[in-house]
């Protein structure tokens, strides 16, 4: 893996929270743009550069509070190169029809006191590209169209 990547972020998809069990992503809303949980990749106090999938997975705990294991189970031969020095990985939620915000939080970032987000949803691949709930920055454009392949042919 690519060490010059400067942000990481998880892909996180559910086909257990719709009643057609069609494939749903975790999506995150900031004002009219439609997100997925990344950010950036952060210096160790040993002046290393923290891993990728340990950045990925920490910025899903900051933005919205998800857990891995608890909240959703990584797959592991699954990684995603966007144009901007971005890697996404992918995961598969644990929850359910009956609960799908089920410990999904928008908090604070600790270091600005200021919400990132506004909301979450859980969204079809074709509602995320109808523009109808905000548009989706175009460099997740790629790792969001290699994901849903890789979910249909799982």
């Amino acid at each position: 893996m690519s060490q010059d990547y400067t942000g990481a972020g998880i892909i996180i998809f559910s086909r257990k929270i719709s009643e057609n069990e069609e494939i749903k992503y975790l999506t995150l809303r900031v004002g009219k743009k439609i997100d997925l949980p990344k950010g950036g990749i952060d210096m160790l106090d040993n002046g290393q550069k923290e891993e990728p999938l340990f950045a990925a997975i920490r910025e899903t705990k900051e933005e919205c509070s998800l857990s891995n294991v608890i909240d959703y189970k990584l797959i592991k031969d699954f990684e995603c190169e966007s144009g901007e020095r971005l890697i996404m990985f992918l995961a598969e939620s644990t929850a359910t029809l009956e609960d799908p915000y089920r410990n999904v939080e928008i908090v604070e970032n600790k270091k600005t006191g200021i919400k990132e987000h506004d909301d979450a949803n859980w969204l079809t691949l074709k509602e995320i590209f109808s523009g109808e709930f905000g548009n989706l920055y175009s460099y997740l454009n790629k790792p969001l169209l290699i994901a849903e392949n890789y979910i249909i042919n799982m």
